[in-house]
């Protein structure tokens, strides 16, 4: 229906939306170079009666007022129609934080990261932020970390996510992530799980292919952080949880209380405080407190003889802190270590 798929000079095609929340920072954030080149979003105050006149004879009530105010959303010359699906977004400049999630797998989606879902942005609050993201998780963000908790799984394709196979949650965030880690959390969770720090300014790397019709591309005007699970995450129990350190979660100046150690075939220390990052220091000791393995970034031990044995744990980002796991005591070497 477009008079020209190029709008020449002097032509303007004009969005007025009434809209009653904080426009004082609005702006365009992006989208498709056709839309955005010459486009202008601007304020309009409250009251603002629009300049219409009725000229192609629709007979609709003029004239028209925002009561409330709203903004314009502008086009004009250079805009380019030829091309079908371009975009152009819009941000409130709210603050806040939002959220967009993605779906990779080699096969289903042949590695490319299919966008999955999105929402905010939503001020941080005592409550949790984005209950029920995506029919899988509860996310509650605070000035200090992020916690999702699994409440549904029935949409899974697989439970237990397969190699190549990945869940991302993308967040713009405008707060420092320099120190951004993972806290702790449910084993099944956090056995596939990296956190990440995203620039500003950076442009997630999506394709609408499951035909949802969101906006793309998405950019994070502040920049934020990704939060990857991947191989080997295990969706099997509800409740779980996953805890991200934005950096102020975690504090330690002496030794943390001794937990219980564990076994998942070898050893297992995976329960640490310590927010974990990979460069965490696992000092194994027998009953006679002989050293007998040093492991960086790996919580597994498998004992090579029967007897008790106790690890602690020490992160070179938290200088004089650690933590003891165990004693537990080794009865027989079947599959490395005894069934429960």
């Amino acid at each position: 229906d477009a008079a020209d798929l190029v709008l020449p000079a002097g032509r303007f095609d004009r969005y007025y939306f009434a809209y009653d929340g904080d426009v004082s920072n609005i702006s365009i954030s992006g989208g498709s170079a056709g839309l955005v080149d010459n486009a202008t979003v601007t304020a309009l105050p409250a009251g603002y009666e629009i300049p219409l006149a009725d000229l192609f004879g629709t007979g609709y009530p003029l004239p028209i007022t925002l009561p409330d105010g709203g903004f314009v959303l502008e086009l004009g010359g250079g805009t380019d129609l030829t091309q079908l699906g371009q975009t152009i977004s819009v941000d409130f400049g709210l603050t806040g934080i939002s959220v967009y999630n993605s779906f990779e797998d080699g096969t289903l989606t042949g590695g490319q990261q299919a966008f999955y879902g999105a929402a905010g942005p939503e001020v941080i609050t005592d409550g949790v932020e984005f209950p029920q993201f995506i029919n899988f998780y509860d996310i509650d963000v605070s000035e200090c970390g992020v916690t999702m908790t699994l409440f549904n799984n029935s949409d899974a394709a697989d439970l237990v996510l397969p190699a190549g196979r990945f869940d991302r949650y993308y967040f713009a965030y405008d707060g420092d992530v320099s120190d951004i880690s993972i806290f702790g959390g449910s084993s099944g969770l956090t056995v596939g799980a990296t956190v990440t720090a995203l620039p500003v300014g950076y442009e997630i790397p999506l394709a609408d292919l499951f035909g949802t019709g969101y906006p793309l591309p998405i950019t994070l005007p502040d920049g934020g952080f990704v939060i990857e699970l991947g191989e080997g995450t295990d969706l099997t129990e509800l409740g779980q949880t996953l805890i991200i350190d934005l950096g102020c979660l975690f504090e330690c100046s002496g030794n943390l209380d001794t937990l219980e150690l564990s076994r998942k075939g070898a050893l297992c220390a995976d329960a640490v405080e310590f927010p974990l990052n990979g460069n965490e220091i696992y000092r194994w000791y027998n009953e006679n407190d002989n050293l007998v393995a040093t492991l960086t970034g790996v919580p597994y031990y498998s004992p090579s003889s029967l007897g008790s044995y106790y690890v602690v744990v020490s992160d070179p980002d938290y200088p004089g802190c650690q933590q003891v796991l165990g004693p537990r005591e080794i009865f027989s070497l079947n599959g490395c270590c005894e069934l429960d």
